[in-house]
């Protein structure tokens, strides 16, 4: 199991393992010692290479004195190959892309193959015709996992497309269509009867399907219950549906798409159990029909098994040995049934492929780095052969309750004693008598499955899969709050904004509903007519134009609906209505200008007109949680992927959502604005999604554990965090419930958060009326030295601010907004907050400090501000610095001025040589002073008397440039003139 799994054998049945061990013949000693024998001496065997470094796969092909070896790898190739000799006999270069993955049709004639060229393609081989025969399916990503069903008559293909297609061979039709909750599907197994198909994804899931109807009370339909908890399974066993999931676990490792760590999952040749990697290192069963994880029969690394994660698992033909590949390039054979090691060997890299030849005593392994071989004699001859026919006695230590069984055998032989004396140490058990012990193993088992149900439930002793995040709509309040005390109707808000609200009314036992549109701005329309509502709206928003309803289907056959009614129109009748397909619920919809969407169970986002003429139907590319819409902007999130379990903040492990969003310009057909991934924290989930409320338009979403983070275009379009609920709360219990976020101050909003702070996180009720709260922005920033928590805060959210408005000016085309735009304004208010830190850090005398602010401010005036600053406080090589960075900003400027020149008017600029008075001239922010030389420099007390003396001056010419001189050199409040010439007027216009 992969949460918390450890091994809880029995130490009674430890015991009495080694009583039997003392007491057993001389001849299964001997046995134990060929087997470890064998293992040691095993040769290892020759290594060729076949394709370049990526994954492989490798599978014998015929019988006999006809049996080939088919190889596929990175270069695009399938290699038919002489297993004795290693020598090409055809090749096939039908895939335009890598081939990942092949699979053998059971009766040795055809095979398939899977590539990053996303096709599935059928080759033939016979003695006389070794050719591509046809494709059998395609999809829109690669495919990475094949298996046939065991009599050839279904194929099943999977990769990145998170869902499995079971194919027809005999048309090429998709038999059933098996949606997964992962990225990708990393390996398929058929159930040798035919009746259920197992595969695992990249996420560690295993996840086992009905192929076909199974009634009730089959034999393949037992569930075991055999605790009195209240689990949620009674014991009473329905029938499955053809496509229904009987087994979702979380048990292997999780690994990428394209990782040579495959997962791969294998059933028994009986079918009775199913073989997959575990995540320490381990194999794990589970047993068919109660689909109960054998927890007593794992493999683990403790019998010289593996030292890394397991990356693939095939069974012998005859099912009593089991083939295992791992992460530290080792490939073991394991005797299943005495839990040991019959062989292993190093290999050059990670095993991804691997295959029992059906006669003889040999595997083909293939490994990640292009090379494959053929390992003969992996069993050694004093052992049963692995295709040997085998009695079914030995096959059944799988059997539940078998280990009951034989400590009753033991109980009744006298053994039990002599067990618990050796045993009377270990994990305080060992003092217990039979019937106590039982009770023990009771309640562990009893806390495995309260710790899996808390990750979504259970199915017979393994956990199950963390459950995704329900679909939601932004601004709905919980629809199970009760009414208060002295309430008769149940109200709710479907749907609180910045607009206003929408209410839901209703009595118990009432036909219909009313719905109440109200805005906050009353002198815009003030409130609305109500609406009678007789399907059942549960979810709602208010757009710019107009306010849009849905109702889920019902379960007597009721389609969903999705209504929608403008605020004003110059036509009657201007609301309407329309009905989705049946089985098909709108969970989440938006509006924005003159458009309307929605997005409903079946992973469909409908586009409507504001008229209600349907536009678009797009397939999202995974289950859905929420859309939200504002001006033509529209922002969808899904489920990327199934939740994973990750290490919290305290250690335990913890369910991360794996959402994804994009946004799309509506207006310019749905053109992608920007996508990514949400970083919801672990163990949250997503509670708010909207654009912020100033210019800037940013997208921002809000967790489940109070934080707001707001999506930047640095680091190539990142989130940063700007509230949290926890350093805000003034009391113990509050929330504060988000209507909407302003990054930037307007006319409209000012920077803040706007929220409605209330004692439950579900939100709050619909009377008393609830009263919007401003509660201001905040940074987790770390504090400096020498520093002050609320300069820092500042300085990042004004930075965050400058940013959001760049990037809004290149979207909206307002040049690089210097003026007193938006932009401007910004820049202005970040320059402020950094003059602040500039100040501390010349305070606390970090200089450095002090020259990287500077080097972040964005305007000339704030530059000249710090070089005041650090010439007041004496800080003359920091006011050197800045004068650099005075000088570089006005060399940037002249540039950029001259470019633009030329791009406006080309003959604006002069020609070297040509017309240099008529059209030079100096920016108007440049005013050097002029160059004097030292023997003409007038005396201090000749100069302009109303001019500003130096604060300092060097006493010889080798003392340092004082920050007067830079200030000269900047062209920064140049007081001093030139020296006037001896009988000569200083004054040009004076009378001669």
């Amino acid at each position: 199991m992969s949460l918390g799994r450890h091994n809880d054998r029995a130490p009674l049945a430890h015991a009495q393992d080694r009583t039997r061990a003392r007491r057993a013949p001389r001849a299964h000693r001997e046995v134990g010692l060929l087997r470890r024998r064998a293992a040691r001496t095993m040769s290892p065997p020759e290594w060729n290479f076949g394709h370049v470094a990526g994954l492989c796969d490798v599978a014998f092909l015929g019988s006999g004195d006809e049996t080939r070896l088919v190889t596929c790898g990175a270069d695009n190739t399938v290699a038919l190959r002489d297993p004795k000799t290693g020598d090409v006999e055809d090749s096939f270069e039908d895939h335009d892309d890598a081939v990942n993955v092949l699979a053998v049709h059971p009766d040795g004639a055809k095979f398939a193959t899977g590539s990053d060229d996303n096709c599935v393609k059928l080759f033939s081989f016979t003695t006389s015709k070794r050719e591509f025969e046809s494709n059998v399916t395609r999809f829109t990503l690669p495919v990475r996992a094949l298996a046939f069903s065991n009599d050839g008559a279904l194929l099943a293909a999977g990769g990145e497309d998170s869902t499995i297609k079971v194919i027809n061979m005999a048309d090429n039709s998709v038999h059933l269509e098996l949606p997964t909750n992962a990225k990708c599907v990393k390996s398929i197994a058929f159930d040798p009867i035919g009746e259920y198909v197992a595969a695992v994804d990249d996420t560690g899931v295993l996840t086992v399907w009905a192929l076909k109807e199974i009634k009730a009370g089959s034999e393949d339909n037992v569930q075991d219950d055999d605790d009195d908890d209240d689990d949620g399974n009674d014991g009473s066993n329905a029938t499955i549906e053809a496509g229904e999931r009987v087994l979702c676990a979380t048990t292997a490792p999780t690994t990428e798409a394209d990782s040579p760590r495959v997962n791969g999952v294998s059933w028994r040749p009986d079918g009775a159990v199913v073989a997959v990697p575990g995540r320490e290192n381990d194999v794990t069963f589970f047993a068919r029909g109660s689909w109960r994880e054998l927890e007593d029969h794992r493999l683990f690394e403790d019998a010289k098994g593996h030292a890394g994660a397991v990356a693939t698992c095939r069974w012998s033909p005859n099912g009593k040995y089991l083939l295992t590949t791992g992460a530290d390039n080792a490939a073991v054979v394991w005797d299943v049934g005495a839990k040991s090691v019959v062989s292993r060997i190093e290999c050059e890299s990670i095993v991804c492929g691997a295959y029992w030849r059906k006669e003889g005593n040999a595997v083909a392994l293939a490994g990640s780095d292009g090379q494959w071989c053929v390992w003969n004699d992996v069993v050694a001859a004093s052992l049963p052969s692995p295709t040997a026919v085998v009695d079914a006695s030995e096959l059944d230590f799988f059997v539940a309750g078998a280990k009951k069984d034989d400590v009753a055998n033991a109980a009744e032989g006298g053994d039990v004693a002599g067990a618990l004396e050796d045993d009377d140490d270990e994990e305080g058990l060992g003092d217990m008598d039979e019937e106590e012990y039982y009770l023990a193993q009771e309640r562990r088992r009893k806390m495995k499955r309260k710790m899996a149900g808390k990750f979504g439930g259970a199915f017979g002793g393994a956990a199950a899969a963390p459950t995704p995040q329900a679909p939601f709509q932004v601004g709905a309040c919980d629809a199970a709050k009760k009414p208060k005390d002295g309430e008769k109707e149940n109200r709710r808000f479907l749907c609180y904004n910045m607009m206003g609200t929408v209410v839901t009314t209703g009595e118990p036992g009432g036909d219909f509903n009313s719905v109440e549109m109200s805005f906050h701005d009353t002198s815009r329309a003030g409130r609305a007519p109500t609406i009678t509502d007789y399907h059942g709206y549960s979810i709602g928003t208010l757009g710019e134009k107009g306010c849009a309803l849905a109702s889920p289907g019902k379960p007597g056959g009721g389609a969903s609906t999705v209504f929608y009614r403008p605020y004003e129109s110059w036509a009657h009748a201007s609301e309407w209505r329309v009905t989705i397909p049946a089985g098909e619920d709108a969970v989440s919809v938006a509006a924005g200008n003159n458009w309307v969407a929605a997005v409903t169970s079946k992973r469909n986002l409908r586009l409507f007109s504001h008229a209600g003429a349907q536009r678009q139907i797009v397939t999202l590319e995974g289950a859905p949680v929420t859309c939200v819409g504002k001006g033509d902007s529209l922002v969808v999130t899904w489920h990327a992927a199934a939740p994973a379990l990750v290490p919290g903040a305290d250690g335990r492990l913890e369910v991360e959502q794996r959402i994804e969003f994009a946004e799309y310009d509506v207006a310019d057909g749905g053109k992608i604005l920007s996508r990514g991934r949400v970083p919801v924290p672990p163990g949250h989930t997503l509670t708010w999604l909207g654009h912020s409320e100033d210019d800037n338009r940013a997208l921002c979403f809000g967790a489940s554990d109070g934080t707001v983070r707001v999506r930047v275009p640095d680091f190539g379009g990142s989130w940063s965090q700007v509230f949290s609920s926890m350093d805000a709360r003034q009391s113990e219990g509050e929330h504060h419930w988000v209507v909407a976020v302003a990054t930037s101050d307007n006319a409209y909003s000012s920077s803040a958060l706007y929220c409605v702070v209330c004692r439950d996180a579900s939100g709050p009720g619909v009377y008393p009326k609830p009263v919007q709260t401003l509660m201001p922005l905040g940074a987790p920033v770390a504090l400096p030295e020498n520093s002050s928590g609320d300069l820092e805060d500042a300085a990042a959210k004004a930075q965050i601010a400058v940013a959001l408005a760049s990037a809004a000016a290149a979207r909206d085309g307002d040049g690089d907004g210097d003026g007193d735009g938006a932009l401007g304004a910004a820049r202005a208010a970040a320059d402020k907050a950094s003059l602040r830190l500039f100040h501390a850090a010349c305070k606390g005398e970090r200089p450095a400090r002090a020259a990287d602010i500077a080097s972040s401010l964005h305007l000339s005036n704030s530059l000249h501000g710090a070089l005041k600053l650090a010439n007041a406080m004496q800080q003359r090589v920091l006011a050197e610095r800045i004068t650099n960075l005075i000088e570089a900003s006005m060399a940037a400027a002249a540039a950029a001025a001259n470019a633009y020149a030329y791009a406006s008017e080309p003959s604006a600029l002069e020609t070297p040589g040509q017309f240099a008075q008529q059209h030079y001239s100096q920016p108007a922010s440049y005013a050097p002073s002029q160059p004097t030389q030292p023997s003409q420099a007038a005396p201090v007390e000749d100069a302009n008397p109303l001019g500003r003396r130096k604060s300092v001056a060097p006493a010889n010419e080798n003392e340092t440039p004082t920050a007067v001189g830079a200030k000269h050199k900047a062209g920064y409040e140049a007081t001093e003139k030139p020296a006037a010439k001896k009988g000569k007027t200083a004054n040009p216009f004076a009378r001669r």
